[in-house]
C-alpha cells in the first residue's frame, strides 16, 4: 500500500498531524504509524485512536492495509 495515501488520510482527518509511517516488515500492509497532533490533546487516549482508525477504515476494510500500529502523540 502507498504510505502517502495513509499519511493524506490522516491528515485529511487531523490538518495538524504530522505523520511518519514504517514498514518494518517491508511488506507494505504490516505498518507502523507515528503521529504527532496537538489538536488531540483535549481528547481522550479511546477518542484519538478513533480519530485516526475512521481515517484510514476504507483501507482496512479493503484489506490493502492489513496492520497498522499506531502510537499517538499531542506534543
Amino acid at each position: 500500500m502507498n504510505q502517502d495515501i495513509i499519511i493524506q488520510a490522516i491528515k485529511n482527518a487531523i490538518p495538524d498531524a504530522e505523520v511518519s509511517i514504517l514498514d518494518p516488515l517491508n511488506d507494505g500492509v504490516h505498518l507502523q504509524c507515528v503521529i504527532i497532533a496537538p489538536s488531540l490533546a483535549e481528547h481522550s487516549r479511546v477518542e484519538r485512536q478513533r480519530i485516526v482508525n475512521n481515517s484510514i477504515k476504507e483501507y482496512l476494510d479493503s484489506g490493502s492495509l492489513h496492520a497498522l500500529g499506531i502510537k499517538i502523540k499531542t506534543k
